[in-house]
């Protein structure tokens, strides 16, 4: 997972603070879910919360 981040990382040439936490959930979240297909595990999470509740 460390060279996945810093590949990210270096794409995005550093973070700003308040974003750091969800790009390194993303990072997780890919890593977990690595052998899947992402759309089904993404497309459940969209249905059990909206965007009103953010």
């Amino acid at each position: 997972m460390v060279m996945g981040a810093n590949r990210t990382l270096v794409r995005f040439r550093g973070l700003q603070k308040h974003t750091f936490y969800f790009h390194l959930k993303g990072s997780e979240f890919r890593f977990n879910h690595r052998h899947q297909d992402l759309i089904k595990p993404v497309l459940s999470m969209c249905k059990a919360f909206s965007l009103y509740q953010l």
